[in-house]
């Protein structure tokens, strides 16, 4: 199906889908409108949606290291969560800082944000309900 879907836009069609699995807009789609009980809460290029939201970088910490060189907040056991608007260049930083200070960055993640990450704050934004 989607091969069919996008040969019709290759001949330029307009094509009107709706779908649950944000994982199918993130990936077809030019333009995504996210709908929340049953009003449009936000619309946009899946770009400008995923900016709207900072990206993350999670990693944890040996005991006794310098303090990470960025803004960060602190969970259990060490860890911490940056988050970012520019995460190539955050994680540069971070990485950096990891190996000038010989540090190693257990369980080291860092994600974009999603098409998901955008509609669980448009669930959880009570202005939304």
């Amino acid at each position: 199906m989607w091969g069919a879907v996008e040969q019709l836009r290759e001949d330029g069609s307009t094509i009107l889908l709706t779908t649950h699995y944000l994982e199918e807009a993130q990936q077809h789609a030019d333009r995504v409108g996210l709908m929340h009980r049953g009003v449009l809460q936000a619309q946009g290029t899946v770009s400008e949606l995923t900016r709207m939201l900072p990206a993350s970088i999670h990693f944890s910490l040996p005991p006794d290291v310098p303090a990470p060189p960025m803004r960060t907040v602190a969970g259990a056991d060490q860890s911490y969560l940056v988050e970012t608007f520019d995460l190539q260049a955050d994680l540069k930083v971070l990485l950096d800082w990891a190996a000038a200070h010989d540090v190693e960055l257990r369980e080291l993640s860092a994600a974009p944000t999603r098409l998901d990450d955008v509609f669980r704050a448009i669930d959880a934004d009570p202005a939304s309900a």
